[in-house]
């Protein structure tokens, strides 16, 4: 299968297709720094940078878009505009490349908070262009990593191709754990990297690291890889059953 991404960031989606086989044919990033890291990351695929003069993309079998939240998180709350806000509201952008494409599955990831600030306008929207969807909140302590900030995610698929309800399966902690980092114990992994994030030390010092502070924006903003290769696990378990069973 192949991959598209849409406010691709530090590429999270495009590591964890790569993960599991999907190649990444093309990615869509505004900001600069990290338009120029996906180059690197991800050499061979069509990087756009403004998805609001992407027409016409190569076609793929898979889109993923970590759309804006800042106008639907609590960390906006004084100012929180919902899905129309001048951000957030890029959703529709979203929608109008999945219509022009028609993937077999559109993967979004958002604030819970949308939930409660405009997530019947997606969902009115899939509908519209005729995909279903399914969705479930998430965190990297799901996966057996020390972070509870909470992330929406959600798989949509055309109506029309009949497939089956129940692509999104419970994260299997444990063995992805495993898979990313084979040689350490979940115990030890997650107790280090607990250690080493109170240590602000180095943080500090950002004078000494090239980029420090796109770097950590980057990271603040990602989808955990880990996370996305659960999520294509689950695409590709769903289109083989497919392939099966019609």
């Amino acid at each position: 299968m192949t991959h598209g991404s849409l406010f691709s960031g530090r590429g999270g989606f495009d590591i964890g297709a790569e993960a599991v086989g999907i190649e990444t044919l093309w990615t869509c990033e505004i900001d600069e720094f990290l338009h120029h890291k996906l180059r690197r990351i991800i050499p061979n695929a069509q990087h756009y940078r403004d998805i609001k003069f992407v027409k016409n993309l190569p076609q793929v079998d898979i889109i993923s878009a970590g759309f804006p939240c800042q106008d639907i998180s609590v960390a906006n709350q004084n100012n929180r505009k919902g899905i129309k806000g001048h951000r957030s509201g890029l959703w529709s952008e979203v929608a109008r490349i999945t219509d022009e494409s028609k993937p077999k599955y559109l993967v979004l990831e958002n604030s819970p908070e949308l939930l409660k600030s405009g997530f019947e306008y997606v969902l009115r929207d899939l509908s519209s262009i005729g995909y279903d969807a399914e969705w479930d909140c998430w965190r990297a302590a799901d996966f057996g990593y020390p972070h509870n900030r909470r992330r929406l995610y959600i798989i949509a698929y055309p109506c029309s191709l009949g497939f089956r309800r129940g692509v999104l399966q419970p994260p299997g902690a444990f063995e992805l754990l495993y898979q990313w980092t084979p040689t350490e114990a979940y115990l030890r992994v997650s107790a280090g990297r607990a250690e080493g994030f109170r240590n602000t030390t180095t943080i500090q010092r950002d004078n000494e690291f090239p980029y420090f502070k796109n770097e950590i924006s980057a990271f603040g903003n990602a989808v955990m890889p880990v996370i996305a290769e659960h999520l294509f696990r689950c695409i590709l378990r769903d289109y083989e059953f497919n392939l099966i069973n019609n």
